[in-house]
């Protein structure tokens, strides 16, 4: 229950399935391929290989991009000549969905090279070109990590800065919004605007000012009664100017 549960899931997976839809395309490709060109073992592999991909997928889900990609580009890596760096793309693409395999995966795209190279029979002169060539597309791929990050913490800052002005934006506005008060909630705010103290005004007992106070301050969204009294002498320069 437990495995078809998690097939369900990974199914949901939109990009899953998308690479599973290209895998069946490849499979077939690569199969015509295989018949058309006489049985030549590359294409059988490769297919097998999308084949295997199109099957294990729904159970172990994306966790098997890596190997895909990695695996895909040693099936591409013989054909290719030294000068051919798309199974090199396909081992940095590998390494950025799982980046533990790196060291693995180098090693043994090291000495897969090495045989091929030996098995074309190229010159050491081949050698040197292919892995300075990979060194330029491994220095390129840190170059664009390094910018995107720095534009990821860029991006990062600038929202910081916009809700930073975005919440003082919405505290001028709430300072200058007119206060919303009753005529006895105004009688006892001007008198403690003008210096007096809760004791002595003399209209209400303490009791019932610290209460309408308590829901001036609510209805206004005030902090306390300072912010309630200078809300309310800045509404009054307001309304003198």
């Amino acid at each position: 229950m437990k495995v078809i549960e998690k097939i369900r899931q990974n199914c949901k997976d939109y990009l899953l399935m998308q690479t599973i839809f290209v895998c069946v395309v490849l499979a077939i490709c690569h199969t015509v391929q295989f018949v058309r060109s006489g049985f030549v073992p590359q294409a059988g592999i490769r297919a097998v290989l999308m084949t295997c991909y199109v099957i294990v997928a729904p159970f172990a889900g994306r966790r098997c991009w890596s190997p895909l990609l990695f695996i895909y580009g040693l099936a591409i890596l013989y054909p290719n000549r030294y000068y051919n760096y798309t199974s090199f793309c396909l081992l940095l693409l590998a390494v950025k969905v799982r980046p533990k395999c790196r060291m693995p995966y180098l090693l043994i795209y090291f000495f897969s090279v090495l045989v091929c190279l030996i098995v074309y029979k190229d010159t050491f002169n081949h050698a040197i070109i292919h892995f300075f060539g990979c060194y330029l597309f491994y220095f390129a791929d840190r170059q664009f990590v390094k910018a995107h990050c720095r534009a990821k913490k860029r991006c990062a800052v600038l929202k910081a800065q916009n809700r930073q002005l975005a919440e003082q934006l919405e505290e001028m506005q709430h300072k200058n919004r007119k206060l919303d008060l009753t005529a006895d909630e105004t009688l006892i705010i001007s008198q403690l605007a003008a210096g007096a103290e809760v004791k002595e005004i003399e209209e209400f007992s303490e009791n019932t000012i610290y209460k309408k106070l308590s829901n001036a301050r609510v209805r206004n969204n005030c902090v306390n009664n300072s912010d309630l009294v200078s809300r309310y002498k800045l509404q009054l320069e307001r309304e003198s100017k």
